[in-house]
């Protein structure tokens, strides 16, 4: 199964870019975390790094944010494994420390699986790219490739891609990393923390798992910060 590579979005003119985090199924928690920052749908994007399903009881409504205008994200390793089981036609293993308990009631709506794994694969890619005047942001679930994608529109086979859906060693070792060279800045989610951990040009956002709540970044206040 084929994945999209990349997708690039630049500076947004009309209103404010934010990433959040790992979203979990948690549409509410979401929905708060907009309001407080005063989110306008009509002119501000919201990226996530994600993981958008699972765990949380909202998971269904969480899919259908991938048809919102306002709305992106790159592929998480629970849409992955949504993907690995739809191919092999096997909903048969839930487990709930996956959080993927809630796909039951949906085992028999071929239709509405089917749709799912469409939008998957037509609006999750496994990168993203923020150029802001030429100072790129990276967005990458969990661990940033090698060599950072540049073409769009290409795809990449999903068996490829498990360090950067899965990985957690470079996280582990965060206090020895050097500077991510392939983007200006690089935001991860995956890694549970308890606070936004910053490690050179390296974000780490995921503190749903590991806190308990969403976090969020304005992209233009963040280029403004790190931009020399």
């Amino acid at each position: 199964m084929y994945i999209l590579h990349n997708q690039t979005f630049y500076k947004n003119e009309r209103g404010n870019d934010f990433v959040i985090s790992d979203i979990h199924g948690n549409l509410d928690c979401l929905n708060q975390v907009l309001k407080n920052e005063s989110f306008d749908f009509n002119n501000d994007r919201l990226f996530a790094l994600g993981d958008i399903i699972d765990r949380g009881s909202q998971s269904e409504y969480c899919f259908a944010l991938l048809n919102e205008p306002w709305f992106f994200s790159v592929l998480g390793n629970h849409e992955a494994m949504f993907l690995e089981q739809y191919k092999a036609n096997n909903f048969s293993y839930l487990n709930k420390n996956i959080g993927n308990l809630w796909i039951e009631k949906w085992q028999n709506k071929k239709s509405q699986l089917e749709q799912w794994a469409h939008d998957i694969n037509n609006n999750m890619p496994l990168t993203i790219t923020l150029d802001y005047d030429g100072f790129t942001t990276g967005l990458v679930h969990a661990k940033a490739p090698q060599i950072w994608p540049t073409q769009q529109g290409n795809k990449v086979p999903i068996e490829q891609c498990n360090e950067q859906l899965w990985d957690r060693e470079d996280f582990y070792k965060l206090n020895h990393l050097s500077a991510y060279q392939g983007t200006d800045l690089i935001l991860m989610g995956h890694n549970p923390v308890k606070k936004i951990t910053l490690r050179g040009n390296r974000i780490w956002l995921d503190t749903n798992h590991g806190a308990g709540n969403l976090s969020i970044v304005n992209v233009k206040k963040l280029v403004a910060l790190f931009r020399k």
